[in-house]
């Protein structure tokens, strides 16, 4: 085992320690002080960012007013003391919290057992200071107690008073504790707790892939199920616990598989739909089940046949047939995913997503019927489950901007926060054997780099440029190259920045708290930054003025309208607009005349080509074409036809740089106007942050700017006591 293993494990040990069982916020407290020493044994972290970060105060917290952190890290400190006298006097690990820095220090120190056998690790040398903190701390409180004890009436009336004490203490509920389940490299997710409560199977990250692992709660031991070196996500155990159904994901397509514990498995179902995302390090897949419906029937998220929208499906597993559950209607909703079929086993709550980022939860009866509608947020849900008697869900939402655990009873329709909920919280799952529930920490930074183009190509070298450790994406430069707005999230919500040409004087110019913004891209003359925001289930085109900051609302459709680009002469807005069902390129004047309609075979991303009366975009698929703005006739661009560019691609007056990846490898490279041919302008060090214009050059085309993600984990945490 690891020494930062071996810490983890001290960890869980304090935290389940009667010391911290009823203690949520301090375990929490703990737990994230240990997780950034770890990281950086040598900082300190700030009163300001623990208040956010852990204590959930808002992002205006003043530490001055308000003592939170100061006074619960007092509390840990006492509560650590305390548990190392008595339960933890034999550990070997000594964690503590030294006075005047919000940090811990960890130390391995020398324990004698009775035997005479000593238990020794000089990995971090224990200083006399540490060795006596708990020693005179409990030396002051023995003479004390002496003196109290000179009395027998005093010590009638302690003895009642501790009686009393430790009475309402058992009685009183006890808090949630949350601790890590896994910390492992790369991502854990999609956890499902075993029929009878004592192991958890998960997705984890392995060489090549994903695969499914199972680990013991008691023990920690961890075995591998799959090996197939491909994408094995979303496991459910077998009501008899004999077996463990997955989606299997593929370039062209998918597949539903049962595999029994010892890896023997068998295909159930081929997908209709293709799953696999962009070559990200994102493992937000769409959530297409399997769930079991007793042993013999699986409840599954799919296409029937070519286009439509996602649907819920019951197969049986003893003829392989297969009946539609659920049949949502809207042309451009993406449909029902995430089932999570009921304890009796009698109704399936499911994700109804109406388009990206607006979804509500329905309840559906197992064998078909009118779908219940359970909440009206039109925000991204990203899971569902049911408590264990069925009258509750939790579910994870952005409906307060960040993704968190949220409940609602079903009987009254109210709704909460999930009391253990921390941020970025995905993929619930419920034990229904126990007071206990499962979920995914995801944790993701992204930042934007620079390259130089004006040096050789075997010179140029990416530097990481506006960083913090969120995430930020979507630069684009100003038309005279001395300012770059972009998107980041390091208050908690996406928010629209600006910084100077060298990244710095960073300012947030936009404060939504909770819709979410994107696509920015400045006027011809750089007086505005037009941005798509989406709120209440519905993106939409905004102005934000750069002089008067003030914010002025360019389209109020009942469908998505998104991705604004400019035209060379400021007047028109090109958007994308779903209005007729596909996404279609849009001619919107700023003066108020009518739309036109610009693309019939769906497009993204439209951007004027000046002085050729032309316009650049993106197919759904791959690949790019040019419209003629005056003939309306659409061409391809035969050189580009099958490149994915998922939405890093920017256009410079010579030609078009673009995103491209191999198998191992991830490129910017360049295709010329004049020529068509293609050049490989540099390698990217990392992945992408898809789905964002996250690609933009400097107007004398001196540097290229772009986002990628830097790190990334996924965890599973275990919550006891909820």
């Amino acid at each position: 085992m690891s020494r930062d293993e071996e810490i983890r494990t001290q960890v869980e040990r304090i935290l389940s320690a009667p010391e911290f069982s009823s203690s949520y916020r301090l375990s929490r407290l703990l737990q994230y002080l240990v997780d950034q020493h770890l990281a950086n044994p040598q900082k300190s972290v700030s009163e300001y960012h623990l208040g956010f970060e852990v204590f959930e105060r808002p992002s205006d917290f003043d530490p001055q007013t308000d003592s939170v952190v100061r006074v619960q890290t007092a509390r840990l400190r006492q509560k650590l003391v305390a548990y190392y006298v008595d339960t933890g006097r034999n550990d070997e690990i000594l964690i503590v919290i030294p006075r005047g820095r919000y940090a811990v220090n960890v130390s391995f120190r020398e324990i004698q057992k009775p035997d005479g056998v000593s238990i020794a690790s000089t990995t971090t040398t224990v200083t006399p200071q540490e060795k006596n903190t708990i020693t005179s701390r409990f030396r002051l409180l023995f003479f004390r107690t002496a003196w109290l004890v000179g009395g027998s009436f005093l010590l009638i009336v302690a003895a009642a008073a501790i009686y009393a004490r430790t009475f309402w203490w058992n009685k009183r509920p006890l808090e949630p504790t949350a601790v890590h389940f896994t910390y492992y490299p790369g991502l854990e997710d999609n956890a499902s707790f075993s029929p009878d409560g004592t192991s958890v199977a998960f997705s984890g990250s392995s060489e090549d892939g994903r695969e499914i692992f199972i680990k013991e709660i008691a023990s920690g031991k961890l075995r591998q199920v799959t090996h197939d070196k491909s994408m094995d996500i979303n496991p459910a155990w077998s009501p008899d616990g004999s077996s463990i159904a997955f989606y299997r994901a593929k370039e062209d397509g998918g597949e539903f598989v049962i595999a029994s514990l010892n890896g023997v498995e068998h295909v159930v179902e081929q997908s209709r739909s293709a799953r696999i995302g962009a070559p990200s390090t994102s493992s937000r897949m769409p959530d297409v089940g399997p769930e079991w419906s007793g042993n013999n029937n699986l409840i599954v998220a799919d296409k029937d046949g070519e286009g439509g929208n996602e649907s819920l499906f019951f197969i049986n597993l003893k003829d392989g047939s297969r009946t539609q559950l659920t049949f949502p209607v809207a042309a451009a909703s993406i449909g029902d995913l995430a089932p999570a079929v009921s304890p009796d086993g009698k109704s399936i709550a499911f994700v109804r997503v109406s388009s990206i980022g607006a979804s509500d939860i329905f309840i559906v009866p197992l064998h078909g019927g009118s779908p219940r509608r359970i909440t009206s947020d039109n925000v991204d849900i990203d899971g569902v489950a049911w408590d264990a008697g069925g009258r509750q869900l939790i579910f994870s939402s952005k409906r307060d901007g960040t993704y968190r655990l949220w409940r609602i009873n079903l009987d009254s329709g109210q709704m909460g926060l999930f009391p253990a909920s921390g941020l970025n919280a995905l993929h619930p799952a419920v034990d229904l054997t126990q007071n206990r529930l499962i979920y995914t920490e995801w944790n993701i930074n992204s930042n934007i780099w620079r390259v130089d183009l004006r040096v050789p190509f075997e010179k140029r070298k990416p530097v990481a440029w506006i960083t913090s450790t969120v995430h930020q994406d979507s630069p684009q430069y100003s038309p005279d190259g001395k300012s770059i707005v972009f998107f980041s999230d390091r208050t908690g919500y996406w928010e629209l920045w600006l910084a100077n040409s060298e990244g710095g004087d960073l300012h947030q110019i936009t404060h939504f708290e909770g819709a979410t913004a994107g696509s920015p891209q400045w006027s011809p003359n750089g007086q505005e930054i037009a941005f798509d925001l989406r709120a209440k289930g519905v993106s939409n085109v905004f102005i934000f003025n750069v002089k008067t900051e003030a914010i002025r609302q360019i389209t109020q459709e009942n469908s998505d309208t998104m991705e604004p680009r400019w035209s060379g002469d400021g007047g028109v807005l090109y958007v994308v607009s779903k209005k007729t069902g596909l996404p279609q390129i849009w001619k919107v004047p700023l003066d108020g005349n009518p739309w036109t309609q610009l693309t019939h075979n769906g497009g993204f991303d439209g951007t004027e080509r000046l002085g050729f009366s032309q316009l650049i975009f993106t197919r759904p698929s791959t690949g790019f074409s040019t419209l003629d703005l005056r003939t309306g006739q659409e061409s391809e661009i035969l050189e580009l036809a099958s490149v994915k560019s998922y939405r890093y691609w920017a256009m410079s007056p010579d030609g078009i740089y673009y995103f491209s990846a191999d198998d191992t490898h991830r490129f910017i490279n360049f295709y010329d106007f004049k020529t068509h041919r293609i050049s490989r302008v540099f390698e990217m060090s990392g992945a992408i942050y898809g789905g964002t214009p996250s690609l933009t050059v400097s107007p004398d085309g001196h540097y290229l700017a772009y986002a990628q993600v830097d790190s990334f984990n996924a965890d599973l945490v275990l919550v006891r006591n909820w």
